[in-house]
């Protein structure tokens, strides 16, 4: 089971003089299927910054259709939320 976070939009203070922020999170609960990984370049195996992840579905007559996307982020990481209607 996996967890979704959501949360309003925050504002934050142009200083952080202010050692507290007030937020409000809401947390459901979903069975959908999360992908995580990394991406590093297979000569050096340093991690690639900004490529871009796709998941996708072939459908009866052979066409991929592209699902969802993501960029990976610092040190080549990136995470996918795949909703399970798509299993």
């Amino acid at each position: 089971m996996s967890c979704i976070l959501s949360a309003g939009n925050v504002t934050l203070p142009e200083e952080f003089a202010q050692q507290q922020i007030r937020l409000d999170l809401g947390v459901r609960s979903v069975e959908d299927v999360v992908i995580v990984g990394r991406i590093t370049d297979c000569e050096t195996n340093e991690p690639i910054v900004g490529a871009i992840v796709k998941v996708f579905h072939k459908n009866d007559e052979g066409d991929l259709i592209d699902l969802c996307h993501t960029f990976s982020g610092y040190k080549g990481y990136y995470m996918l939320n795949l909703p399970k209607e798509f299993e």
